[in-house]
């Protein structure tokens, strides 16, 4: 079987818990790999409860984070393996046809370098648009492999010198010796990581991490010193994490870490590894847990036509899953805190803090500090006030890890140009999104039992009753029954659909994709219209997607149940004689 170095390391930063699936505690932590051993281990991010078994897998030495997933490169068998960090999951064949060396991971793609060909390669995250040779660096092994949101990194060797390129992430504005070998710049790079300040790589031959700043201009290569052949490293937002060989210190490899500064070092951070390769970092913490129900039986008959403005009304070819409840202010809220300090994209709507009655959010100090509180018994309430663009962003957010992750790329690419033309839709790629009309419909209506609809979205032919809470099943907070203001979700518990979501009629309208002229579509009803509002045959509604209402809330969608900042690199290097032949020979075929 073929084994390959490929020495690597992924800063795989997912800040908080993905949206469509609600990961534990267990999710974040340290990851590494052992391509000799055949495992990948995992540490509690203190260096605690170490698992060194907590994969087993063919091969792997190059390692990303995405969410709750975990990437690697096999080189035995040319392959890149997926499996969710909860331990299910488990693809050692995700996709195929590659040499790949290093790999990183973003909302949109996979990337991953391709070590005899000397090319990026690039496909969506479902697998799906395989590019080979997205970027093309000529005369280069490439070793490992890291993104942020602009460009794409990489380390390489081979014919050519040992250098950082650089190229943007649609694969233009390629420069293969973006920090240059020699001088001031690199000497033998293998693993390399990114954050929003500096480019960070190992140095197999001197054993040091390097540090520059993203312009490349300011590099240090010997940034922390006496590492053992290190091939791995990993950032997280506080600390530096690499990798140091068994074949160096004695038969018990380890993960060193430090200071994103540099102090603190610690070379035996985590021991007893027999040879870490690869390693990377999960930070999760659980700031928006979504409640999902699944929906199935793909491909179930369309409802009346005049009832959806979307053709095939109601009917969906795959499964997929829809949030349970209208998204809260309590969720919307850590969206704020995350994304809106000098919200520039207008997230927070000022009537969110001045309406006493349906807004529910308060913003409270300057551009460039704002912070956002839920205002007392508000925070199980549905978010109104929300624009279209803004649930996308909300979307994307979740999407892309939380925390950190990007709001304007992702499910949705949002541009200003999109939002003047109304025509951002979906991408392929997406695993958290807007509900489409059809998938919002099905959920609301269906029947899998009789493979019908419901003339109303509590699992009912006769109109529902406009009342106040309960538990009485058909009943909704609709035509001011419950006071003219709005209920929390969930409230009118006797009341689901048949998939098991609640309020898809009354309380607030939802947000769709549909795009209806210049508007978006919404449906349900809202707190004051009368029941006739909540039904199937209710006339499809539309809203400005500019602007948000004291009537409209959204609800979001995910790819189904084996659903899914993070980057990946790895790598390996042509050096002196001695160590060039050790480490080409771990790329060989051994019968």
């Amino acid at each position: 079987m073929r084994k390959q170095l490929l020495a690597f390391v992924c800063i795989a930063f997912s800040a908080t818990a993905f949206a469509w699936i609600a990961p534990s505690a267990k999710a974040s932590g340290i990851y590494w790999t052992n391509g000799d051993s055949n495992v990948i281990g995992r540490a509690n991010l203190d260096g605690t409860d170490v698992n060194y078994s907590f994969i087993t897998a063919n091969n792997p030495f190059n390692i990303a984070i995405f969410g709750p997933y975990i990437y690697w490169d096999a080189g035995a068998s040319d392959a890149i393996g997926r499996m969710g960090l909860d331990g299910n999951g488990m693809n050692e064949n995700f996709l195929t046809g590659m040499s790949p060396s290093g790999i990183a991971v973003d909302g949109n793609h996979i990337y991953w370098g391709n070590f005899f060909a000397g090319t990026i390669g690039r496909a969506n995250l479902d697998g799906t648009d395989v590019n080979q040779n997205f970027v093309s660096i000529p005369d280069a092994e490439v070793y490992g492999v890291a993104i942020d949101a602009t460009y794409i990194y990489w380390t390489s060797g081979g014919v050519g010198p040992h250098a950082i390129g650089r190229a943007k992430l649609d694969g233009t504005d390629v420069n293969p010796n973006f920090i240059p070998y020699g001088g001031s710049g690199v000497n033998a790079p293998i693993g390399i990581a990114v954050d929003g300040s500096y480019i960070y790589w190992t140095e197999i031959i001197s054993g040091s991490i390097g540090r520059a700043t993203l312009d490349g201009t300011v590099a240090n290569k010997g940034f922390i010193t006496r590492a053992s052949l290190p091939t791995g490293v990993a950032v997280d937002g506080t600390y530096i994490y690499w990798t140091n060989s068994a074949f160096s210190v004695g038969g018990g490899g380890a993960i060193g870490r430090a200071n994103l500064d540099g102090t603190g070092v610690n070379q035996n951070f985590i021991t007893g590894i027999f040879d870490p390769w690869g390693v990377a970092v999960s930070k999760v913490s659980p700031a928006v847990a979504i409640n999902w129900v699944s929906v199935g039986n793909p491909f179930n008959p369309p409802d009346t036509a005049s009832n959806c403005a979307a053709p095939n009304c109601g009917s969906v070819s795959y499964n997929y899953q829809i949030s349970k409840y209208d998204i809260t202010n309590a969720q919307y809220v850590e969206f704020l805190n995350a994304n809106a300090a000098s919200d520039p994209n207008s997230l927070y709507d000022a009537y969110m803090g001045s309406d006493p009655i349906y807004g529910g959010i308060t913003q409270s100090g300057s551009s460039g500090s704002y912070t956002y509180t839920v205002k007392p018994g508000f925070a199980n309430k549905p978010v109104t006030y929300v624009s279209f663009w803004s649930a996308l962003r909300f979307a994307n957010w979740l999407n892309n890890g939380q925390g950190t992750g990007d709001t304007e790329t992702g499910a949705y690419t949002i541009t200003a140009d999109g939002i003047a033309a109304n025509s951002i839709t979906r991408n392929p790629s997406a695993t958290v999104f807007l509900p489409s009309e059809n998938e919002w419909y099905k959920a609301a209506y269906y029947n899998p039992a009789t493979s019908s609809y419901f003339a109303y979205p509590t699992g009912s032919n006769t109109p529902t009753v406009c009342s106040a809470p309960g538990a009485t099943p058909n009943t909704a907070n609709c035509g001011a029954a419950a006071g003219n203001q709005l209920t929390d979700v969930g409230a009118y518990a006797g009341s689901a659909s048949p998939y098991g979501t609640f309020d898809q009629g009354g309380d607030v309208y939802q947000w769709n994709e549909q795009i209806m002229g210049s508007y978006r579509g919404i449906r349900g009803g809202f707190w004051g219209i009368g029941a006739q509002g909540l039904a199937a045959s209710y006339p499809p509604q539309v809203f400005d997607p500019a602007a948000g209402g004291n009537t409209v809330g959204f609800r979001v969608a995910a790819v189904a149940a084996d659903l899914p900042s993070g980057c990946g690199m790895g790598g390996e290097v042509a050096l002196a004689l001695p160590l060039l032949m050790w480490l080409r020979s771990r790329r060989r075929v051994a019968q």
